[in-house]
């Protein structure tokens, strides 16, 4: 949070679900980004070939790990999975303080940071 706090924009990255709660009350915009499960899952399955080259398939611990992570990550969408998932990130939403803008995740990443710019433009 000091970090946060010295300066006077910053962009924070990433699952903010399990901070303390006065992450709730931090931000003047949140950006959440939902993209289809099996596109998400397909990304991820590319990400892991990525991540682990020809190790994933002639490493078993690398294939347990990443089929276990696989398996964690598809649960996303079940909203009774308990880790991570879209019912965890539509409740954090509710309770943030600011506007919430929802983008596509199948769209460009020009097309995201135009919408979001816009939206910036148009507030101030």
């Amino acid at each position: 949070m000091a970090d946060f706090q010295k300066y006077n924009d910053a962009i924070v990255c990433g699952s903010m679900v399990s901070w303390e709660k006065e992450w709730q009350t931090a931000f003047d915009l949140v950006i959440f980004i939902y993209l289809e499960n099996n596109m998400r899952m397909h990304r991820l399955r590319d990400r892991e070939i990525e991540r682990y080259g020809d190790q994933l398939f002639t490493n078993k611990r690398i294939q347990e790990n990443s089929k276990a992570f696989l398996e964690w990550a598809n649960k996303y969408e079940d909203p009774n999975f308990n880790g991570r998932s879209l019912k965890i990130y539509k409740d954090w939403i509710k309770k943030v303080d600011c506007p919430v803008l929802r983008l596509d995740g199948t769209d460009s990443l020009t097309d995201k940071i135009n919408y979001v710019l816009k939206y910036l433009k148009n507030k101030t």
